[in-house]
């Protein structure tokens, strides 16, 4: 996780990848409260496109197993 937040430093804090990266993290730890955060955090700065469609359907399905 360490690794995956501190690349959100050098990328900036409107950077949406960073965040998506971060949510990736968290999600292989099984911390999808977090996970989801990270990702809402994306899809504020990046809200179209294909990763941002997929990326919903993947929280809605997460928030339900929550």
């Amino acid at each position: 996780i360490h690794k995956y937040h501190k690349a959100e430093t050098p990328l900036g804090p409107d950077e949406p990848i960073a965040y998506y990266l971060l949510g990736k993290a968290y999600k292989e730890i099984m911390n999808y409260e977090q996970a989801i955060s990270a990702w809402n955090k994306f899809l504020v700065l990046h809200p179209r496109g294909k990763r941002a469609r997929r990326l919903r359907k993947h929280i809605k399905r997460l928030e339900e197993f929550k």
